[in-house]
């Protein structure tokens, strides 16, 4: 892997909670980890309910974007600390990325893209039984950058199987800009099977799909880097 050549137009800022407290690993430790990775965002919160501040970081290069989260155990990532959970971002060049936690999950948000922008938001808790991440709720838009543009919206609760699509047009107002207007939310159930970090669906396929008005099914996608 290369390092991320980083332009100054699609530069992300560095999102840092500068906690300290057992288990916080160090920005040394973190930089030996990358390896070749540039960090982007780091979030230190006790993500799995054990006192310690785990670690959540979104890291890139010119090929992959990575989201990872580290147990904050005892040793450190230097001495090769447990993966939580890791999946794969969209690897954009000009995209922003930020690390999140409400109500003990963890909120990963990215918007990538020039024309049309895609903008995700996932929600991950703990789960006790795996010892991983959960995906507990995604929510994607897609929206063009021209006038006559479309734009699609999905929001997915996995816990409840609560599914709503909202689709909508480019309207000009009198001042000149302009507003997407959607219809009314088309609401459904889509059940589904704990799924890890790992697993998380594409939300660029599942858009894609919405979008033509089609079923969406998850699966699987991309498999975990090794642990050093």
């Amino acid at each position: 892997m290369r390092r991320l050549m980083v332009l100054l137009a699609a530069c992300v800022p560095l999102v840092a909670m500068a906690q300290q407290g057992p288990g916080r690993i160090s920005d040394d430790d973190l930089r030996a980890w990358l390896g070749t990775l540039e960090l982007e965002a780091r979030l230190d919160a006790d993500l799995n309910g054990d006192g310690r501040l785990d670690l959540a970081y979104i890291a890139a290069d010119r090929n992959e974007r990575v989201l990872g989260i580290l147990d904050g155990d005892e040793y450190g990532a230097a001495f090769g600390a447990r993966l939580l959970g890791e999946a794969a971002l969209v690897p954009s060049p000009t995209s922003a990325s930020s690390l999140a936690v409400d109500g003990g999950e963890l909120v990963v948000s990215q918007v990538a893209g020039e024309g049309p922008v895609t903008a995700t938001t996932w929600h991950y808790r703990h789960d006790p039984v795996t010892g991983g991440m959960r995906l507990v709720e995604l929510n994607g838009e897609r929206y063009g950058a021209v006038v006559d543009a479309t734009s699609t919206r999905v929001q997915w609760d996995l816990e409840t199987g609560e599914y709503l699509v909202e689709r909508g047009e480019s309207v000009t107002l009198d001042t000149g800009g302009n507003v997407f207007v959607y219809g009314p939310p088309q609401r459904s159930v889509r059940p589904s099977a704990p799924v890890s970090m790992e697993q998380a669906p594409d939300p660029v396929a599942l858009l894609d799909v919405e979008a033509m008005g089609g079923m969406v099914t998850i699966h699987a996608r991309g498999t975990p880097r090794p642990v050093p």
